[in-house]
């Protein structure tokens, strides 16, 4: 029994630091799919994008880290949409999609380096929408192929943060999408 909690506890501890860094950037995503406004969610992505970053590159999973150095770029144009006409280009989420594929194939470490490249990309559709049941659908499947990514990067509260961005996206899809829907 001791072995198994051993094996357990270990990758924890290993990259402790690491690990505290991306429990940060846990609380701040999950925060920010409770709001109901984009502007809102969209800022608080901004935060957890940097610490996401710097969680991935101190796991030396560095497709993640750098696609999320982008992520934190594109909250910051993404925050400004409709204010600036600059930001408001259509342009912004293809450049995005495409700059994640581009840093996939710089940063390649094996085949699931192909799977944050997807996962922004759905991201950048979900934050460009105006709409925020379409934002919660795609970060959705974000989420979905997140969760792998930070299982084979040993991103432990990674997949936690996944986890728990799964079930407070269904929470709210309920809340908002469902609920909501019905009363009106």
């Amino acid at each position: 029994m001791t072995e198994i909690l051993k094996a357990f506890i270990t990758p924890f501890t290993e990259n402790l630091a690491a690990q505290l860094v991306g429990v940060v950037a846990l609380i701040i995503i999950i925060v920010s799919y409770q709001f109901d406004d984009r502007k809102k969610l969209v800022f608080l992505q901004f935060f957890s994008g940097i610490f996401f970053s710097v969680h991935f590159i101190m796991l030396g999973a560095y497709t993640g880290g750098v696609i999320n150095i982008i992520g934190v770029i594109r909250a910051a144009i993404y925050y400004y949409k409709g204010k600036y006409p600059w930001s408001s280009v259509v342009l912004w989420p293809v450049l995005f999609s495409l700059s994640s594929f581009i840093i996939a194939i710089f940063t390649w470490q094996s085949l699931l380096s192909i799977l944050p490249a997807f996962a922004f990309t759905c991201t950048s559709i979900a934050l460009w929408t105006q709409k925020t049941r379409l934002t919660r659908i795609f970060c959705l499947c974000s989420s979905a192929l997140f969760i792998v990514y930070n299982f084979a990067s040993a991103s432990y509260s990674g997949v936690l943060t996944e986890a728990i961005a799964i079930c407070s996206l269904v929470i709210a899809v309920v809340r908002f999408d469902i609920l909501k829907k019905a009363e009106g």
